[in-house]
């Protein structure tokens, strides 16, 4: 925008319905307010925009949602943020945790924290993610029990072994 006047005029418009969709108006700066916001997990891959407004809306008028999609392919992530205008919102959308079902997919919402609240550690806070994290990772480090081809090279190894022992005790021998 060349003015602030249009700026602000622009900004005005959102939240507005547009052809059936509701547009989102933002500034370039981005604030971090986050004691207006809840994090969704678990959206479903299909659902856009207006399926999250229609669930979070009885909680409190909505300032904005951000559907967080792959660069690349611009699929859905699977997660997302919803805006509210007042924090009190947050509040009554966080008593939905669990209790939404979008597709057949429970909705997990929780309250968005600043980097410093992250090490906080209040009842269904940043120790309970910790934990859950730390569960994720394990289930991605690689196995300490041996695969087949673990226990192909074991066997190999053993056949070598004992080929060059019959081989050294033939040398001796002789």
């Amino acid at each position: 925008m060349e003015t602030e006047e249009s700026a602000s005029a622009c900004l005005e418009l959102n939240g507005r319905e547009v052809d059936g969709r509701h547009i989102r108006v933002d500034l370039a700066t981005p604030t971090n307010d986050t004691h207006c916001s809840v994090f969704v997990g678990n959206v479903p891959f299909g659902a856009d925009e207006e399926k999250l407004r229609k669930v979070f809306e009885s909680c409190g008028p909505i300032d904005g949602i951000r559907i967080i999609k792959d660069t690349r392919t611009g699929i859905n992530k699977g997660f997302a943020y919803v805006k509210f205008k007042d924090s009190s919102s947050v509040l009554f959308a966080c008593k939905k945790n669990e209790r939404i079902e979008v597709e057949g997919r429970k909705l997990r919402v929780f309250r968005c924290r600043s980097d410093k609240s992250k090490f906080q550690t209040k009842f269904g806070g940043a120790k309970s993610q910790v934990g859950r994290n730390k569960k994720l990772l394990k289930s991605f480090q690689p196995s300490k029990r041996k695969g087949k081809n673990d226990k192909k090279k074991t066997k190999m190894r053993r056949k070598e072994k004992s080929v060059k022992r019959k081989e050294k005790a033939r040398r001796i021998n002789k």
